[in-house]
């Protein structure tokens, strides 16, 4: 169990080594920019736009000639945006590494800000749609906030694009924020999958209620609610007509959860092909290490609360 409510220095603190432990541990798992093979259809078969945001693909220059002709085999696009525990920004970003994708197309839009990220020993847009070697898998990575007054028309005409390229189904990973922050601590977590028709799996009971007419059962909640961009992209898929699925876990808002992360993607690899298999080994070993550290992080932070309470109580005392 990690602190409920920690003094505002500490918790400072503690963020602050957490995003370091992450910066550490992500080098363990890099982006395969400069994998071979790629998935690349024509140019003119893949702009799409709204007239205020755009889906490109990615310049002639930048791949290799023997692949820009290649064609998507009617995809599953799995989408993961950074939110709580950051489960859906690192399950997507794993899935790119394990499969080794490439790069296809990438976001323009006057609602999200002008920014390049250097990851892989490339700059690279901030909003990407990656695809595998085999055309039937892309991933879609956000990794910069969109304006909320925008987020219809980048969502939207992502979902066309998506459309236009002959996707089968869209999966979005995203996390449950939870009070508790020992939650990432707990190793029977189960993912929460919610679907377009009516086939939804929630083995936490999360979503479920006793019933009145027979205590010792419980039914599944009527409804729901699954906001921000994550929402908002299955929002989109419903009004373009593309079947969709959320996949969701617990976790806590701060704190990054590659368990959580592993947790969705053996969720993928049930609900998926069998073009979509990820050995999520490597990243169950990155979050047992993770998890060591931030237990040796709380009982320092607890013993230093312990040390300072004992001292404001001794100063209380001869005062």
């Amino acid at each position: 169990m990690f602190i409920q409510n920690p003094k505002p220095l500490m918790v400072k603190s503690f963020m602050i080594q957490c995003l370091l432990l992450i910066m550490d541990d992500k080098n363990d798992i890099k982006e395969s920019a400069d994998s071979s093979g790629s998935v690349m259809a024509k140019v003119e078969d893949k702009i799409v736009t709204d007239g205020r945001t755009t889906v490109k693909p990615v310049p002639n220059q930048q791949i290799q000639k023997r692949y820009m002709n290649s064609k998507l085999d009617y995809p599953i696009l799995i989408a993961g945006f950074s939110g709580p525990g950051m489960v859906g920004s690192i399950s997507a970003n794993y899935i790119i590494e394990q499969l080794q994708m490439r790069q296809i197309s990438y976001v323009e839009s006057e609602f999200i800000m002008p920014a390049v990220i250097y990851i892989g020993g490339n700059l690279r847009h901030p909003f990407r749609i990656y695809a595998n070697d085999f055309g039937n898998v892309c991933v879609l990575v956000c990794e910069i906030p969109v304006m909320s007054v925008g987020v219809y028309s980048v969502l939207n005409t992502v979902v066309k694009w998506a459309k236009n390229v002959g996707v089968k189904e869209i999966m979005v990973l995203e996390g449950i924020s939870v009070l508790d922050q020992g939650v990432i601590l707990d190793t029977n977590r189960k993912a929460i999958v919610l679907s377009n028709d009516a086939d939804t799996v929630d083995d936490n009971r999360f979503l479920h209620h006793v019933d009145k007419e027979d205590n010792t059962k419980s039914k599944l909640h009527d409804g729901a609610y699954v906001t921000g961009i994550s929402g908002g992209l299955l929002a989109a898929c419903l009004s373009n007509g593309i079947a969709c699925r959320g996949l969701v876990v617990p976790t806590s808002a701060n704190i990054p959860d590659p368990e959580g992360a592993a947790i969705l993607l053996d969720s993928v690899n049930n609900l998926g092909n069998e073009s979509i298999k990820i050995n999520v080994d490597p990243l169950r070993k990155w979050a047992t290490n993770l998890k060591e550290r931030l237990e040796e992080m709380n009982k320092a932070i607890l013993s230093q609360q312990q040390v300072q309470n004992t001292g404001e109580r001794q100063q209380g005392i001869y005062t």
